[in-house]
C-alpha cells in the first residue's frame, strides 16, 4: 500500500535542500535516456513477437505439430512481458489445434485461459473468436444451450462493425450454429443459418464447409442428386491449407454411396477419410463412428472377420478418444492468476521510486524536481487505480473459475456416461457378431469368445478408474456420511450417480437384473431415504466441485 503522506513529506524536504548540488538535473536525463533506450527496445522485441505468431498460426493447417510447439514458446515470452493480446493469441491457436486432433479438455482450458485474459482493451475480433470456439466446443458436449449462447454473443459483437474481417466473423458464427442444428438433427434450421452464410459471403468467395454440410442436409431429404453436386463442389473449392477438412467430405460422401446401396463406392470414400485424418491427425470423433460405419457394410456382405476387426477397432478408438480427452488434461481445473503476479512487480517499481527519491538530497533546479515529483505522484495514482481495478477483478475471476471447473466435472461425467454407454453397445453389436460366427466359424468363435470374455472382465474396472479419476472426493465423502454402505453398494452408488438405469447397472456389473433392484432397495433404506426423494438426485450432490 503507497503511503501518499509520506511522499508529501519527503517532496517537501527535498524541496527544502534543492539549492545543494545541481545533479538532480543530470540524473534525470540519465534516467529519461535510459528509459528511452529501454522503450525503444520493448518495442522491437514485441514487433519480433507480433512477427513469429503470426507466421506460426499461418502455418497451423499445413504444419500444426510444428505450429504447437512455436505457439507454446510464444505464449511463454507473452506471459513474461505481460503481453495479454499476444498471449490471447497464443491461447487461441493451440486451442485450435487441440480441438482437431481431439484434446477438447485442453482446448476447453486454454479458451478459459484466453477469456482470462481479456480486457476492456481487447479488440473485438479475438472476443467474438474465443465465444465462437467455447460454443464448438460445448457443442460437442451436447451442451446446446450454453453453446448457443456464446455463439449469440459473437454474432451479436460481430454484427456491431460493418467490415470484410467481421463479416468473416458473421459467417463463421452462422457456420457454427448451423453445425449445432445438424448435431440435433433439426436440418430445415441448420439448412436456413447455411443460406445466411451464403448471403453475407462476397460474390467472388466460395465457402466449401457450407456447401459441404448443404451436401449432407440434402443427403438427409433424400436428394441425393442435390448433395452430390454440393459435396464435388466443395471439395472443388477446398484450400491447400484446408486439406484435413476432406475427411469430413470423404465422411459424408461415403453416407451418400450408402443411402444409394453402393456399398464399395461407400467403403472407398471412408477409407480415403481415415486416411486423410491419419495424416493430418484432425477430426478424430469420426474415426469411432467410421470403423462402425465400415463394419456394418462387411456385415451386410457377409464378411463377419472384417466386420468383426472393424467394430473392434471402432470400440479401440472411441476409448482412445476418451483417454485423450481426459487423461491427458489433468490439470484443467488449475488456472493460475497472473494478476497478483503483476500487482507485485507494480508495487516493487513504486517502492525502487521511493528509494531513488529518499536518496537525493538537493537539487539547485526547483522546477525540474517538482515536474519530476508530479509525474511521479501521477505515475502513483495510475498504479494505484490499476492496483484497485485488478483487486475488484479478482473476485469475479474466482467465480469464473468455479463455474468452469463446475461446467467441467458435469462435461467429463456426461462424457464418462456416454463412452460407458457405447461400450454397452458394441458389447451388444459384438455378441450378435459372435453368434453368427458360432454357426459358420465353431473352431474361430471359441477364440474369439475367450478373447471377448477377457475383455469384459475389465469393463467395470476400467470404468471405476476413470471415474474416480474426474469424481476424486465421490467415494470419500459417501463413505463418511453413510459409512455403513458394503464395497459392492458404493460401486452401485457411483453409476446411479451417473443416472444409468438397471438394466445397464447389470451389464457393466455382470450381474442379475433382480441384484441391482435388491441392492438400490438396500442403499434406500442404509442411507434412510424418503420415499419421495429420487436416489439419482441424493448421489449427484455427493462429491460435486469445491
Amino acid at each position: 500500500m503507497i503511503d501518499i503522506a509520506s511522499i508529501k513529506l519527503n517532496r517537501t524536504l527535498q524541496i527544502k535542500h534543492l539549492i545543494k548540488t545541481p545533479l538532480l538535473l543530470l540524473l534525470f536525463i540519465t534516467l529519461f535516456s535510459h528509459y528511452s533506450d529501454a522503450q525503444s527496445n520493448i518495442d522491437s522485441s514485441k514487433v519480433k513477437l507480433e512477427k513469429e505468431l503470426k507466421a506460426s498460426i499461418s502455418n497451423i493447417n499445413s504444419t500444426p505439430n510444428q505450429s504447437y510447439r512455436e505457439l507454446s514458446q510464444l505464449l511463454t515470452t507473452a506471459k513474461s512481458k505481460y503481453d495479454s493480446i499476444n498471449t490471447i493469441k497464443c491461447l487461441i491457436g493451440l486451442s485450435d489445434i487441440d480441438r482437431f486432433r481431439g484434446n477438447y479438455e485442453t482446448a476447453f482450458d486454454n479458451l478459459w485461459e484466453a477469456q482470462l485474459n481479456v480486457s476492456s482493451n481487447t479488440p473485438k475480433s479475438y472476443i467474438i473468436t474465443i465465444n465462437r470456439n467455447l460454443g464448438i466446443l460445448y457443442n460437442i458436449f451436447n451442451k446446446e444451450v450454453k453453446a448457443l449462447q456464446h455463439f449469440e454473443y459473437a454474432l451479436r459483437l460481430a454484427k456491431e462493425i460493418e467490415n470484410d474481417h467481421f463479416t468473416s466473423q458473421i459467417i463463421s458464427t452462422y457456420f457454427s450454429i448451423a453445425t449445432l442444428y445438424m448435431d440435433k438433427k433439426q436440418y430445415d434450421v441448420a439448412f436456413s443459418y447455411l443460406d445466411s452464410c451464403s448471403y453475407n459471403k462476397p460474390k467472388d468467395k466460395h465457402l466449401p464447409y457450407v456447401d459441404a454440410n448443404k451436401g449432407y442436409i440434402y443427403l438427409q431429404f433424400g436428394r441425393y442428386h442435390r448433395s452430390k453436386t454440393h459435396l464435388y463442389k466443395s471439395l472443388q473449392y477446398l484450400g491447400k491449407n484446408e486439406e484435413k477438412y476432406k475427411t469430413v467430405i470423404y465422411s459424408f460422401l461415403g453416407d451418400l454411396k450408402v443411402a444409394k446401396e453402393e456399398v464399395d463406392s461407400a467403403l472407398f470414400y471412408y477409407h480415403k477419410s481415415l486416411d486423410i485424418m491419419e495424416s493430418y491427425g484432425a477430426y478424430v470423433e469420426f474415426k469411432p463412428e467410421l470403423y462402425l460405419k465400415i463394419s456394418e457394410i462387411y456385415k451386410q456382405k457377409g464378411l463377419m472377420n472384417k466386420a468383426y476387426s472393424n467394430l473392434l477397432a471402432s470400440t479401440h478408438a472411441a476409448d482412445s478418444l476418451f483417454n485423450l480427452t481426459n487423461k491427458r488434461n489433468q490439470n484443467l481445473f488449475e488456472v493460475k492468476n497472473r494478476y497478483k503476479e503483476t500487482i507485485n512487480k507494480r508495487e516493487d517499481q513504486i517502492n525502487a521510486q521511493n528509494l531513488i527519491i529518499k536518496s537525493k538530497n538537493s537539487s539547485r533546479l526547483q522546477w525540474q524536481l517538482i515536474s519530476l515529483l508530479l509525474i511521479l505522484s501521477g505515475f502513483v495514482v495510475y498504479l494505484r487505480y490499476r492496483h484497485q481495478s485488478k483487486i475488484k477483478n479478482i473476485t469475479v475471476k474466482q467465480e469464473l473459475e468455479k463455474e468452469k471447473s463446475n461446467a467441467i466435472l458435469e462435461l467429463k461425467n456426461k462424457d464418462l456416461t456416454s463412452n460407458a454407454l457405447q461400450m454397452l453397445e458394441k458389447e451388444q453389436a459384438v455378441n450378435e457378431l459372435l453368434n453368427i460366427i458360432k454357426q459358420d466359424l465353431p473352431l474361430k468363435y471359441k477364440e474369439l469368445q475367450h478373447k471377448h470374455l477377457n475383455q469384459k472382465k475389465n469393463l467395470w474396472n476400467d470404468f471405476d478408474v476413470r471415474f474416480k479419476e474426474i469424481n476424486d472426493r465421490f467415494y470419500e465423502e459417501l463413505q463418511k456420511k453413510h459409512p455403513e454402505l458394503t464395497f459392492t453398494e458404493q460401486k452401485h452408488c457411483a453409476l446411479i450417480k451417473l443416472n444409468f438405469d438397471s438394466n445397464e447397472m447389470a451389464q457393466i456389473l455382470n450381474i442379475s437384473l433382480q441384484s441391482v433392484h435388491t441392492s438400490r432397495y438396500r442403499i434406500r433404506k442404509k442411507i434412510g431415504l424418503a420415499h419421495e426423494e429420487k436416489l439419482s438426485t441424493y448421489m449427484t450432490n455427493i462429491g460435486g466441485a469445491k
